[in-house]
């Protein structure tokens, strides 16, 4: 009985004694993982630097053969100081709280201002109405449909908002 339980526990051992010579040790099959993942992450930063080197090209080109420059971004504080030097008030007044129709009117053209002419030319209405006291984003809405309305119904107004624009993109009007 003795042979046969030797001869079984032999015959079941000899194959995990193969399969443990066979197979690689932990430590070296740990060491070969991270050598793997590590080629592969040099592989795909490689690929972003060339998507993004591509993208960057692309820009560069259109802005060339369409013969635009890029549009730089207006900082919000220089938008309400043109906008307030034109209508006679001061920025502090433009952006704060009072509903007057000295200050209101003015601010609807520099929320449209805003919105044109900032954060490549999109900034958000919530981003618009930190610039005046914490104002909704709806009251940004209103003020930017009122504003483009008022530029087809009011000359004057027309007037003001392109004095303005043509100022914060550097022209000069005589």
């Amino acid at each position: 009985m003795q042979l046969t339980n030797a001869y079984r526990l032999q015959k079941t051992c000899a194959p995990v004694s193969i399969a443990a010579k066979a197979k690689p040790r932990p430590i070296e099959t740990a060491r070969t993982l991270q050598d793997k993942l590590d080629a592969a992450l040099i592989d795909l930063e490689a690929e972003r630097a060339k998507r993004r080197a591509a993208e960057a090209e692309a820009i560069a080109f259109r802005a060339i053969v369409e013969r635009k420059p890029l549009k730089m971004e207006t900082p919000a504080s220089a938008i309400l100081s043109i906008v307030a030097g034109l209508a006679g008030v001061t920025p502090g007044n433009l952006a704060g709280p009072r509903r007057s129709r000295c200050y209101a009117v003015p601010r609807q053209a520099a929320m449209l201002l805003l919105r044109r002419h900032t954060a490549a030319g999109k900034a958000s209405m919530t981003e618009i109405g930190r610039s005046f006291s914490g104002r909704d984003h709806t009251t940004v809405l209103h003020g930017i449909l009122k504003a483009e309305w008022r530029i087809k119904n009011e000359p004057d107004f027309a007037e003001l908002v392109a004095k303005a624009e043509a100022m914060i993109l550097g022209k000069s009007n005589g």
